[in-house]
């Protein structure tokens, strides 16, 4: 499914391109965008794959799944540079068409590999619900909405404080040492050991980033706030990993897909909001106040994850006993 589904919204959002070009009606936007409904999620199809393949090997994949968080946070990185540079040099929609051609590519180049492909699964006596029922699963989805909204509301936040002290251009590389902090820290996050329980590192991996995270809210010069959000970015990438790892304990090896789509959506849904959100704030109070908007939603992603934290232990457990664990070889 994932082929025809990334041909069709990439076509969708290929007619995007062509709208803005055309310089089409609002809702002629709206509607071209909203490709991205059907687009197929690369990173939690490779990451099911690798869950396939280090089955039993607690260690390697944790690693597997730190190097791809690494390459995310790489693509943040240059993606917004690129895009600024391609449509300086060509044209402003040629940031997105080059977006296009490498998600098309490698999406069909990803379905090609049909050696790393996990088999399809066959229900099971413990496989008769939707994903989503499995216990720990939406709750472990809504700490990443909070954590989706840090990132919303940054990447809106950041360029318009860089705007109000006449530094505008320097918005999109301030925003890059948040993703430059979260890559560091997937790097270092990926080489320590992977302990039996998942479910306890998000507990410390959102109560790091919440207190790292406050200082912003006292800043008021672009290269300190880049220094903070260098420093705060170092506890993200463990977040997500923790997340992403805990999200295919949770569920039976046949619906890995689905388990890890659900909490992808979450971050997805969160990203929306935060920016929503962060807009709002800086029209009405200014860029340095919207900071309070990141700021609670990590505290609020910690005590989501404390006050969840026994029944996601005790879910991560269950899970264990009822269809194995990829840190157990069987």
């Amino acid at each position: 499914m994932a082929v025809p589904l990334a041909l069709m919204s990439a076509a969708a959002l290929l007619s995007l391109v062509l709208a803005t070009y055309l310089g089409a009606p609002v809702w002629v936007l709206v509607l071209a965008n909203l490709g991205n409904a059907i687009m197929p999620q690369a990173g939690t199809l490779i990451r099911a794959r690798w869950a396939h393949l280090l089955r039993g090997e607690a260690g390697m994949l944790h690693t597997a799944n730190s190097f791809e968080q690494v390459l995310d946070e790489s693509c943040f990185m240059m993606g917004p540079a690129l895009g600024a540079a391609l449509a300086t040099l060509f044209f402003p929609e040629a940031g997105m068409l080059l977006a296009l051609l490498l998600y098309t590519t490698g999406v069909i180049g990803l379905a090609l590999q049909r050696r790393t492909e996990p088999p399809v699964q066959p229900q099971h006596e413990h496989h008769t619900g939707r994903a989503w029922q499995a216990p720990g699963l939406l709750l472990l989805a809504a700490t990443l909405a909070l954590t989706g909204t840090i990132f919303g509301a940054a990447d809106v936040i950041v360029v318009a404080f860089a705007a109000e002290h006449q530094a505008a251009a320097w918005g999109g590389a301030t925003l890059g040492c948040f993703a430059l902090g979260s890559l560091v820290g997937g790097l270092v996050y990926g080489t320590r050991p992977a302990a039996d329980a998942i479910a306890q590192r998000l507990l410390w991996s959102t109560l790091a980033m919440s207190v790292l995270l406050l200082p912003v809210l006292v800043v008021d010069q672009l290269p300190v706030l880049a220094a903070v959000l260098l420093v705060a970015g170092s506890a993200i990438a463990p977040t997500l990993i923790t997340a992403m790892m805990l999200a295919q304990r949770l569920v039976p090896e046949s619906q890995i897909n689905e388990g890890m789509t659900i909490v992808m959506t979450g971050l997805l849904i969160g990203i929306a909001l935060g920016s929503s959100a962060a807009g709002g704030m800086i029209d009405a109070y200014g860029a340095s106040r919207a900071f309070l908007v990141p700021v609670l939603a990590a505290f609020l992603a910690f005590a989501l994850a404390l006050l969840g934290r026994s029944t996601l232990v005790s879910a991560e457990r269950r899970a264990m006993d009822l269809f194995g664990s990829f840190a157990t070889k069987p």
